[in-house]
């Protein structure tokens, strides 16, 4: 039985946005954006398998039976790091509760490419695909002076 596992750490990137927005009233702004999306990726894979045996034996006049499990007994793991490209999208929104202070609500996806993942765990490549995507949200205060 093969366990397999993979961890992706998303390290370092830059993302352009361009948004449009429409003015709801005097004080109300909501606007989506959407851009291209670049980071560092550091992958890491593991790959561990059990395996069972079984041992007869049948001498003259008597049997004997034994059976063994070494559960994760072997493990392969590799890791490595690369660039993924990808796109952001979202929507954000501002009211403005004074001159000076606006609150701003944002949410937004980050879609990259996939990462495809071989481990040759000695009997031949066994293959690990990934899709990142983040999703993320946040509330705000702005104060201008």
């Amino acid at each position: 039985m093969d366990t397999i596992g993979g961890e992706l750490n998303l390290t370092a990137g830059l993302t352009l946005k361009a948004s449009v927005g429409a003015k709801l009233g005097d004080r109300t702004l909501v606007s989506l954006f959407a851009g291209p999306s670049v980071v560092l990726a550091d992958v890491k894979t593991t790959q561990a398998w059990a395996y069972d045996t079984l041992y007869t034996y049948l001498p003259p006049g008597g049997m004997h039976f034994q059976y063994v499990s070494n559960a994760f007994s072997e493990s392969v793991s590799a890791s490595r790091s690369e660039t993924l490209v990808g796109g952001v999208f979202g929507a954000e929104g501002r009211y403005r509760l004074t001159d000076w202070v606006t609150f701003r609500a944002q949410a937004s996806v980050r879609r990259y490419s996939p990462i495809d993942v071989a481990i040759n765990a000695g009997g031949g490549d066994t293959r690990l695909s990934m899709e990142p995507q983040t999703v993320s949200g946040g509330f705000g205060v702005l104060y201008r002076f």
